[in-house]
């Protein structure tokens, strides 16, 4: 953080530096400073695919599903190969019981980004809970070493 506010004295426009300690203050839990230096970011910068990102993240973990959905969608309009935007809309869906919107935009990470273990999980959970229960676990991407648990087994 010290080294992000050094680099804001010397050069205050810089989005760069406004980004990166919005995410050392996301980090730390500081969330109202950190969507403050998010939002200088996107002052400096609207089309920051990553201050959109980072701000989602922000209104995500402030539980404005709705805020943050536009962020993150904002981010995809910006960069459509951005993982971490189709993740958050992913997590939004996800945490408001919208699951099969949840699979959609996991799968768009899963193309991106296939050996992507977290987001295949929470794929997998949220499949579960559409009734989708044969779809649940899926072999591992090729030339990769993963297998995936036995349904009795990820109950024990």
């Amino acid at each position: 953080l010290p080294h992000f506010q050094q680099a804001l004295h010397h050069s205050p426009g810089s989005e760069e530096a406004w980004r990166g300690q919005a995410l050392c203050l996301y980090r730390l839990g500081k969330l109202p400073a950190a969507a403050a230096s998010f939002k200088e970011a996107l002052e400096m910068n609207p089309e920051s695919c990553e201050a959109h990102c980072g701000m989602g993240w922000v209104l995500y973990k402030q539980l404005d599903y709705p805020a943050a959905l536009e962020r993150f969608t904002a981010a995809v309009a910006l960069n459509p190969t951005h993982s971490p935007s189709f993740y958050g809309r992913g997590m939004c869906y996800y945490d408001t019981g919208e699951y099969e919107a949840a699979v959609r935009e996991f799968n768009y990470v899963l193309m991106i980004d296939p050996t992507n273990a977290t987001t295949r999980r929470l794929r997998g959970l949220a499949r579960f809970h559409c009734g989708h229960h044969e779809k649940i676990w899926w072999a591992p991407p090729p030339g990769t070493t993963c297998t995936a648990p036995s349904p009795s087994s990820a109950w024990s």
